[in-house]
C-alpha cells in the first residue's frame, strides 16, 4: 500500500488531467476502474434483476460494496487536504469521481473557448523554454481541447503547431507547406522542427567559440579592423597594425620622422572611400588615384530559400566550382535549376548618409534564375535580424541599421553598390632624373630592376654609353603607374638583396 501512494501525487487543484490519467491507469491495474463507470444503485439494481439465487446476490452485492469501499479510499488518499471538502460528503467512489471530473476538467463550451484562446496565444521561445518542453505544453492544451468534446483533425493539430513557432523558423514552415497532406502527419512535422533546433544550437555553439565568427555584412570599422590584423607592419615585421602604427617608431629621431616623409610622393584620397573616412600610412612612393566606377546590385529578400543565390557571375568576385552541384526547387512546379558554382559579393550599403560595407559570402550562381535572392535565414544564422514593417525590409546589427529594403511588386528589393576599381595607367616622355630624386637617388640597375618588379612600367634606353648613373638616368622614359602601392621599405629591401 505504500508504494502504491507514491505512484500517483495528491491532487491540489492543479493539471486535473495529468491526475486523472494517473488514477485510471492504477485502478485499472487494480481492477477497480469499472466502480467509475456505473452509479452503485445502478450496480445493485443490475445484481437484483439477474437470474441468481438469493444467496449469490447477497454475496455479488457485499462483493460490489467492498471493491467501491476500495476504490474510493484509494482516491481520497490522494487528494490533497485543501481539496478534501469536495469529497466528504460523497457516499461512493462514483460520486466523488463524478464531483471532480466536474468541478476541475474544462468541459462544454466555455472550456473550449478558454483552451482555444490558450491554444492561440502559445509561442515557442527559444530564449525560455526548450523544444521538447513546447511540445510538452502543446500536447496537454490538444488533450485537454479532446476532453471537452471538441474534434480535432491531425491537419488542424498540425496547422495549430506551427502557427506556435517564431519566425526565425519559417524557411522550415514554408518547406513543410508544399508536402503533401498525406506526407504531414504530426510525427513528420516535430522531426523535422527537431532537426532545425538541432542545427540551431549547434551552429550557435560554434559562433561561441569562434573569436571572430563570418559576418555577411561588416560595418567599416569591423573590416578596417580585419584587414589591420591580417595586415604585416612593413618596420618591425608583426602582424596586426600599420607601419605609422608602430611602436618601434617612437625610437626614431624627429629628424628622421621629417626626413622620412618628405621622401614620400603625393597621395591622392580614395574617391569612393566610406562614410568620408580616408587613412594613409607614409608608405607610398608614387603618385595614386583611384577610380570608383559605381554599379548598383538589387537582391531580393527572401524568407523561403535557403542560400543566397545569383542570377549571373557578372555581380561576383572569386568564383569556384562546386564539389556536388546543387538542384534549386522554384515555384513553378517541375522546373528545378543547377547551380555548379559559386562566389562572394563584396559591394556597399547606403542607409541616409552612411555607408556600410557589405561581404556575402558563398554565393549560388544559378543560371536561369530572374532576380537575385538574399537569404533571410542565411542573414538571422550569422547574427542579424531582418524586419518587415511599413513596406520595408530593415536589416539591423543590434541597433543599428545596415540595410533598407524597398516594397516593389510584392518584393523586397534591397539595391547594393558595386565598386569597380580601375587602375589608370598614362605615359611619360622626358628625364628620368625625377624618379632618381623620387627614389632616393636610386641607380641606373636598380632603376631598371624596378621596372621589371612591377606590371605595368616599362623603360625604353635611348644611348648605348654608359658615362655614369646619374648621365643614363637622362635618357629613361617611363610608364607610371598611378594607383600603385609600393612602399620605400620594400624598394630597400630589394636593393639589400641585389
Amino acid at each position: 500500500m505504500a508504494d502504491d501512494k507514491n505512484k500517483v501525487p495528491l491532487f491540489d487543484g492543479s493539471n486535473f488531467s495529468n491526475w486523472k490519467f494517473r488514477m485510471e491507469t492504477l485502478l485499472d491495474e487494480l481492477d477497480l476502474l469499472d466502480i467509475l463507470e456505473t452509479p452503485m444503485n445502478a450496480s445493485v439494481e443490475a445484481v437484483d434483476a439477474s437470474d441468481i439465487t438469493a444467496q449469490d446476490k447477497v454475496k455479488k452485492k457485499e462483493q460490489l460494496k467492498k471493491r467501491d469501499k476500495k476504490c474510493k479510499s484509494q482516491i481520497v488518499q490522494r487528494v490533497a487536504d485543501s481539496h478534501l471538502e469536495y469529497v466528504k460528503d460523497k457516499e461512493t467512489a462514483f460520486e466523488i469521481w463524478t464531483e471532480l471530473t466536474n468541478t476541475f476538467e474544462r468541459q462544454g463550451l466555455a472550456g473550449q473557448l478558454l483552451l482555444r484562446k490558450e491554444l492561440l496565444l502559445m509561442k515557442y521561445s527559444p530564449a525560455k523554454e526548450t523544444l521538447e518542453a513546447h511540445f510538452l505544453k502543446f500536447d496537454r492544451v490538444m488533450r485537454d481541447l479532446r476532453s471537452t468534446g471538441a474534434k480535432m483533425e491531425e491537419q488542424d493539430i498540425v496547422c495549430h503547431l506551427l502557427l506556435t513557432m517564431p519566425g526565425e523558423y519559417d524557411s522550415v514552415v514554408t518547406a513543410l507547406e508544399t508536402l503533401s497532406s498525406e506526407k504531414l502527419t504530426m510525427s513528420f512535422v516535430r522531426t523535422r522542427l527537431r532537426d532545425e533546433d538541432r542545427k540551431r544550437e549547434g551552429k550557435q555553439r560554434k559562433s561561441k567559440n569562434e573569436t571572430q565568427p563570418p559576418l555577411a555584412f561588416a560595418t567599416p570599422e569591423e573590416t578596417k579592423q580585419k584587414w589591420k590584423n591580417e595586415r604585416r607592419c612593413h618596420n618591425c615585421g608583426k602582424y596586426g597594425h600599420y607601419r605609422s602604427e608602430c611602436r618601434l617608431n617612437k625610437s626614431r629621431s624627429e629628424h628622421q620622422q621629417k626626413q622620412f616623409k618628405s621622401r614620400n610622393a603625393n597621395v591622392a584620397t580614395n574617391s569612393a572611400s566610406d562614410e568620408g573616412e580616408s587613412e594613409f600610412s607614409n608608405e607610398h612612393s608614387f603618385s595614386a588615384y583611384l577610380s570608383g566606377n559605381v554599379k548598383s546590385t538589387v537582391w531580393c529578400l527572401d524568407s523561403g530559400a535557403s542560400e543566397h543565390l545569383v542570377k549571373n557571375g557578372n555581380h561576383v568576385s572569386n568564383i569556384q566550382k562546386l564539389d556536388h552541384p546543387v538542384c534549386i526547387k522554384i515555384a513553378k512546379s517541375g522546373v528545378t535549376l543547377k547551380a555548379e558554382t559559386f562566389g562572394e559579393f563584396r559591394g556597399k550599403s547606403v542607409v541616409g548618409n552612411k555607408v556600410y560595407n557589405i561581404y556575402i559570402s558563398k554565393v549560388l550562381i544559378v543560371p536561369g534564375l530572374e532576380i537575385n535572392l538574399l537569404s533571410v535565414r542565411k542573414l538571422e544564422m550569422q547574427g542579424l535580424a531582418v524586419v518587415f514593417k511599413q513596406g520595408c525590409g530593415r536589416i539591423l546589427k543590434g541597433d543599428k541599421i545596415i540595410g533598407v529594403a524597398q516594397c516593389k511588386n510584392k518584393l523586397y528589393e534591397l539595391k547594393l553598390q558595386e565598386n569597380v576599381e580601375v587602375a589608370n595607367l598614362s605615359k611619360t616622355d622626358g628625364s628620368g632624373k625625377l624618379w632618381h630624386h623620387r627614389l632616393g637617388h636610386i641607380g641606373n640597375s636598380k632603376l631598371q630592376k624596378l621596372s621589371q618588379i612591377v606590371d605595368g612600367v616599362e623603360s625604353k634606353r635611348n644611348s648605348s654609353t654608359r658615362k655614369n648613373d646619374h648621365e643614363q638616368i637622362d635618357h629613361w622614359n617611363l610608364y607610371t603607374v598611378i594607383y600603385l602601392d609600393l612602399s620605400l621599405q620594400n624598394l630597400t629591401t630589394k636593393r639589400n638583396t641585389s
